[in-house]
Order: structure tokens, then sequence, then C-alpha cells
């Protein structure tokens, strides 16, 4: 089946008409350009649709349309937790479907993007071959996705890995960040694209700014570094992969290796070369 496949961002919306051959890759078919991600609900699904029929395909009965969003949709399509909190309690799959006009016609499928894109790398890309993948993608906000055996953990509500949401746990009393989510210290108030952009004034793009001599990189090491350890003591993943629209230099892979012993329990006495390079992958 054809699907068009749309990465929903905080700030652009991505999307591609796909197909999935029969020994399990993804054929990209065609790509159109991004588009900015709007600030309204209604101005939203306006836009989904209009992505959706800028694809002569989205005619045919049998093309479908899977929605990779943040945040969580839950078993009753009820949309939350993202960081475009316009989103929250609205019943963005039945919304969505009317706005597209599939009804129930089953071509709507929705995950959260964190957990597609874990799965992703997991049986197609860069975590390909171990059974224990952790995603990362590094945008507007944080996002994750756990892999074991070929499959997604996925809490019962849908709320959780959220890994964005734990609170950093090297966050000085003094600088506990207040977060969207109501909560303080969150990781992804550290981390993230939003939050490398403040740290540099927010006069430039999140993409780049890592590779900036200006850039105190060093705080995003150990920030990244502390956080990175929380999923090593609790999941202890083969390899870790890096996506989204924040650009981490490869040059500050092994910083990040070096400074994660230390917070990790049962490794302070391992070097990063010892704990392999290839935990983090891009």
């Amino acid at each position: 089946m054809k699907t068009i496949c749309i990465d929903l961002g905080g700030t652009k919306i991505a999307h591609a008409l796909a197909e999935l051959m029969p020994d399990g890759a993804l054929r990209i078919l065609r790509r159109l350009p991004t588009v900015p991600t709007p600030k309204t609900y209604p101005e939203l699904l306006t836009c989904l649709a209009a992505v959706c029929a800028g694809y002569a395909e989205f005619a045919d009965a049998d093309v479908a349309v899977a929605l990779a969003h943040p945040g969580t949709v839950d078993k009753r399509g009820i949309w939350s937790n993202a960081n475009m909190t316009y989103a929250w309690d609205r019943p963005l799959r039945a919304d969505l479907a009317a706005a597209l006009g599939l009804g129930d016609s089953g071509r709507l499928a929705l995950c959260n993007d964190g957990d597609a894109f874990a799965l992703a790398e997991a049986r197609m890309g860069a975590g390909g071959g171990f059974d224990s993948v952790f995603g990362v993608t590094l945008g507007t906000g944080v996002g994750c996705g756990m892999v074991y055996g070929g499959r997604a953990i996925i809490s019962p509500l849908g709320t959780a890995p959220e890994w964005g949401h734990i609170a950093l746990p090297t966050a000085r009393v003094d600088d506990r960040r207040a977060c969207y989510c109501g909560r303080f210290g969150c990781i992804e108030q550290y981390i993230s694209g939003t939050a490398i952009e403040r740290a540099s004034g927010g006069d430039a793009r999140a993409s780049g700014l890592l590779a900036d001599p200006a850039y105190p990189v060093a705080d995003f090491v150990g920030d990244f570094a502390a956080a990175l350890s929380v999923v090593v003591n609790f999941f202890g993943p083969e390899v870790v992969v890096l996506g989204g629209g924040v650009r981490v230099p490869d040059a500050l892979l092994p910083r990040v290796l070096a400074a994660m012993p230390p917070h990790c329990f049962g490794l302070s006495q391992y070097s990063a070369e010892a704990m392999s390079a290839r935990i983090l992958e891009k």
C-alpha cells in the first residue's frame, strides 16, 4: 500500500509518499517541500489536508495516511501532552479523519514521533542488528522511543516513554527551568533546540549552533550525558540513535560518551572507549 507519511514537528511539517516493499524496505516515491507548522488547531487540520491533497494519489481508495506527532493520542483519539499546547484535549483522530474525508475507512494511522523514529531506525536504520535501541529526536522539543526485540515499548495509556519530561538529574536547584508541562527541570528544557536557541540568545537556528565556537558546548555535553545516563540506568540500550532537526556535531559525541560513566550505575570504572562509540549513532 502507498502511504502519505507526515512528520509533524513544532516548527515544520515534513512529508513524502512512500511504499512498503515485500521485503520490508520503505521506498520513497516522491517528497514534496516541507511547510511551516500552523499556530492554531483549526489551521493545523487545514494544513494537513492540503499536504495530503498535494499528492494526486491521495484520491485513490488504497492510499493511506500515517502521521507521526508529538505528544499522546490515547485510545479515544484525544491528543494531549504535545509541546504544541493548543492541541491538548483535542479529538485529533476524529477531526483529522473528517478533514481528510477518510471517515472510519481505516486509512489513517497515528503514532508518537519518537516511537516512530526509534522503530524505523531499529528495523531499517542505524539500530539494525541490535535487540535494544533507544531513539532520540532533538528538535523544538525532545522526543524518544524505546525498542526491544524489534517491538516498540509503549505504555498502555501511550504516555510513556517520555524521556524529555524526566527531571535532569544534575540540574542545579537554582536552575530548575519551568517546562510547559507544568513541572520544573525537565530534560527538554536543557537539550532541545528551543533550549539551545535560548542559551544563544535566540538569534540563530538550533541546527547549527552546536558547531558555533562561541556556543557553550560544555554545558550541552554535560547535560546531554547526564540525561542519557538516565536511559542507561533504566533501560541499558545497546545503541542510542540520534535524529531530529538539531545537528549534534560528530566531534561532540566522544565527549558525551566520556562524560556519561560517572552518572551510570556500575559503569564508573569504564572509559568511553570501553563503552564503545557505537552507542551513539546518527
